[in-house]
């Protein structure tokens, strides 16, 4: 289970980091949608993490929904900042895209979608008991 969680590590980053040319971005696309990740969840479904594995996973399932939020503003803000300073090689300007949205996405998890999340949970799965009769019943 150890090669399946690297494997999956680096098939997700690998995917991440590809930059097809232009004539064959829409044929990457559409194989990365249809036949890489569907086998990415597929291989991720039956595999149990490792142990070091296992934080990295939680850490970018607590931060995906951020991800998806933020990815798209801040890549045009990105944009936007590169035409004035100029990154160059393009690596440096990826790679302080990608801590920049991990960043932001851990901090809003931690600070706001965590908070959020356990105060809509507590009010709507907290389990509570009801007195029905004289009997207490859990309530789901």
């Amino acid at each position: 289970m150890e090669r399946t969680s690297t494997f999956l590590l680096v098939a997700f980053a690998t995917i991440l980091a590809s930059a097809p040319v232009v004539e064959a971005r829409m044929a990457f696309d559409l194989i990365a949608i249809i036949v890489v990740f569907p086998l990415l969840v597929l291989l991720g479904a039956v595999s149990a993490p490792s142990r070091t594995g296992s934080p990295i996973y939680s850490w970018l399932g607590a931060t995906s929904y951020a991800v998806f939020v933020l990815h798209f503003p801040l890549y045009k803000l990105s944009l936007f900042a590169r035409e004035y300073t100029h990154a160059s090689p393009s690596w440096i300007y990826g790679a302080g895209y990608l801590i920049l949205l991990y960043t932001t996405a851990t901090v809003l998890d931690l600070y706001v979608d965590g908070r959020v999340r356990g105060m809509l949970k507590n009010r709507f799965f907290a389990k509570t008991t009801k007195n029905i009769g004289g009997q207490h019943h859990a309530r789901a």
